[in-house]
């Protein structure tokens, strides 16, 4: 199962906490410790060896070979520049509790023995940049290798500390010094001094030499001829099992330090019927000692509403004793907002048992930044939810402003939500009870610049509303219905995390979408071009072409499709309309009036081009009466009805306004005027550019019998 287990790849923190929390620690151990010390021991002897081991408790020295001989090639490339490249990988992917420093000895001098330098002094791996300390690192002289050794045992404190000392060389000593002379003597006086050899290439003879060095004080040793065995070699000479491993190996050693100091709850035999409680954050942990509020109830009663508040008893010490009556009770521990859990206890007659709460709780840590290893990005709002798949809940359990926010929650599946600005991430997240959850969430942010114009060459156009779609991103609402944001800006400059988008641009009643593709730390450049050209409509009557008509005028635009299929564009009342409309087959329509003086015109709009509709309408206005007799007053209450001469079955109009006014198009009309139960009638010709009163007199001729 071991080896199965460390075969996986632990790039993700994620996976690395389910596997930690699925494994037996004490299979764990004895697999670590085998690949350190090589022999065959009991569990908890193989703990005590790897705790002795633990690479926090020691400080490191790399010791970086820069003679001559480095300058000699292994497959096709220089030794130094093989280091050069893959030291970096390793030494910035080491656990932050992780202190160490570097010597480099032949840096300076072709020919001196003392020739060492300290491009970088002890300190916490997370505050170092290799790369760029490894930046000007160049062979040059000898291998003062003895000389090196001892000023780096010295630079560690190594009578007084735990020292570890890792060299890496392709040959030995070249000053007539003898290494394993000096480190024998080293050891003597070192509180725990470790030596761990990594050759390059190394001799047999080299090999033998270098193995005496290891041997005396328990380090590693490896002879590597590739660039991939450097990395665990390296790993392994720090004290984990290997590269991909370091995280594991110490979550491991803290778990079993807790395990080895964790205090035990005494019980008595002797006294009153009592019952002794203290609470955990999970399994292996230390008790916690304040802000524990704890509930205690009859065994029977499920919930607080079927309990009365004396038959419950409530404390808010760490580690309370109640005196209860022998029975069964419910105890409860709550901790924070979000912890809680309850466990079934028995009070024995007399005496004092003792109970311990596993809350089951792990720690999430949270940052996030606009992309991976940017940096941290300040007033993210976080959101975690607790999703019940079973019955399709989702629970907020806690929110925060803070730029790394640290909770704990019970152990189990999450959703976290990150908002910063109009940028939403989401996360799923698996707690293990005892483990730290260390999760750096990156929204990958690109920036999209938009633009709109006319027509190809044509002017900027301002005011344009951009609406930005992604409904297929996990990272937002999968709803289509809403944008995910919306601007008025003129040409803003929008970030987004990576990904496609559709971007619409609605300019008035025009209206663009384009699919975009946003990259990580780069800026899309895009102009949406609406490809419109202009249209002017002009209105005049036809017996008057050089006066413009100027109200009682409307007008409605149809875009034709290709089966002349029309869907309406634009609806307006202005006297003589200018609109920019996309390149295609438009039908303009224009009404003289409210009634039936249209006339239709067709056309087809070119980008960049101007384009003129001139309406020449054949109508007149007319104004009815009804009067008693010749000019005398219009009868009120009176309702109109007027039909078209070719078809009389069907009223055109009706209207109860005593004296209407109205424009017809040129035709012959049947004019019916209803008063008090008679109706009178008349027939009448409007022509081009009439302008006429048509009244009919409430007299026996006029009236329909």
């Amino acid at each position: 199962m071991s080896r199965r287990l460390f075969c996986l790849n632990h790039k993700n923190e994620h996976i690395r906490q389910r596997i930690a929390h699925a494994l037996d620690l004490a299979v764990v151990a004895v697999f670590l410790s085998y690949l350190m010390v090589g022999t065959i021991a009991t569990a908890s002897e193989k703990e005590q060896i790897a705790l002795r081991n633990d690479p926090t408790q020691r400080t490191h020295m790399v010791i970086l070979d820069a003679s001559s001989s480095m300058w000699a090639k292994l497959q096709g490339t220089p030794k130094y520049e093989i280091l050069k490249r893959e030291l970096p990988n390793v030494l910035e992917k080491l656990p932050p509790k992780i202190s160490y420093g570097m010597m480099v000895f032949g840096a300076q001098q072709r020919k001196g023995c003392k020739d060492v330098s300290y491009p970088l002094k002890v300190n916490r791996s997370k505050k170092i940049n290799s790369a760029q300390i490894l930046k000007n690192y160049q062979p040059k002289g000898r291998a003062p290798i003895s000389f090196t050794l001892d000023k780096a045992a010295r630079s560690l404190d190594y009578t007084k500390k735990k020292a570890n000392i890792i060299l890496l060389a392709d040959g030995y000593d070249t000053c007539r010094s003898g290494p394993c002379t000096t480190v024998k003597t080293l050891k003597k006086k070192a509180q725990d001094l470790k030596v761990n050899v990594i050759g390059i290439n190394l001799s047999k003879k080299n090999i033998k030499n270098y193995q005496c060095l290891t041997s005396h004080t328990g380090g590693t040793f490896a002879n590597i001829t590739d660039a991939k065995s450097l990395k665990n070699a390296l790993s392994k000479a720090f004290g984990f099992p290997s590269l991909q491993h370091q995280h594991l190996f110490l979550d491991f050693l803290a778990d079993y330090k807790k395990r080895k100091d964790r205090p035990k709850l005494k019980e008595e035999a002797d006294g009153p019927s009592r019952v002794k409680l203290a609470a955990t954050l999970s399994k292996n942990s230390a008790f916690l000692e304040k802000d524990i509020q704890w509930r205690i109830y009859k065994k029977g009663a499920k919930s607080k509403s079927k309990t009365s508040d004396s038959d419950v008893i409530k404390k808010q010490t760490a580690s309370p004793v109640v005196y209860l009556e022998p029975g069964h009770y419910v105890v409860e521990a709550r901790y924070g907002k979000n912890l809680k859990e309850r466990k079934t206890v028995s009070v024995p007659p007399q005496g004092m048992k003792a109970y311990v709460i596993n809350l089951k709780a792990g720690t999430l840590k949270l940052q996030t930044s606009r992309v991976t290893a940017g940096p941290i990005l300040e007033n993210v709002f976080y959101e975690i939810y607790k999703t019940n798949i079973s019955k399709g809940e989702k629970n907020v359990f806690a929110r925060s402003f803070l730029s790394r926010p640290e909770f704990l929650l019970p152990a189990g599946d999450y959703n976290i939500i990150a908002r910063y600005g109009s940028l939403k991430l989401e996360q799923p997240v698996t707690l293990t009870a005892g483990k730290i959850f260390d999760l750096r969430l990156a929204f990958n942010i690109g920036r999209l610049s938009l633009s709109s114009l006319s027509h190809e060459n044509g002017t900027p156009l301002s005011q344009v509303v951009y609406n930005i779609y992604h409904p297929a991103s996990k990272l937002y609402n999968n709803s289509s219905n809403y944008p995910l944001l919306t601007t008025v800006e003129n040409d803003p400059v929008i970030s987004l995390p990576e990904g496609q988008y559709l971007v619409t641009a609605e300019y008035k009643h025009l209206r663009l979408q384009q699919k975009i593709e946003v990259r990580v730390n780069q800026t899309a450049q895009t102009t949406l071009n609406f490809n419109t050209g202009t249209l002017s409509i002009e209105s005049f009557l036809s017996n008057a072409p050089q006066v413009r008509l100027k109200d009682s005028i409307s007008y409605r635009i149809y875009r034709l499709d290709e089966n002349a299929k029309r869907r309406e564009v634009v609806r307006t009342s202005q006297p003589n309309p200018k609109y920019l409309l996309t390149t295609g087959r438009y039908l303009i329509k224009g009404r003289y009036g409210t009634i039936n003086a249209d006339i239709e015109q067709t056309l087809t709009i070119t980008p960049g081009k101007e384009h003129i509709a001139r309406l020449a309408h054949n109508a007149g206005r007319i104004k009815l009466s009804l009067t008693k007799a010749p000019q005398s007053f219009p009868i009120q209450n009176v309702f109109w009805k007027i039909f078209a001469n070719q078809d009389l079955n069907t009223s055109l109009w009706n209207s109860n306004r005593p004296v209407p006014e109205l424009i017809l198009k040129a035709d012959q009309y049947h004019v019916v005027a209803e008063y008090k139960g008679q109706s009178y009638e008349k027939s009448f010709t409007v022509k081009p550019g009439d302008d006429i009163s048509v009244n009919i007199l409430a007299q026996a001729q006029n009236m329909i019998r």
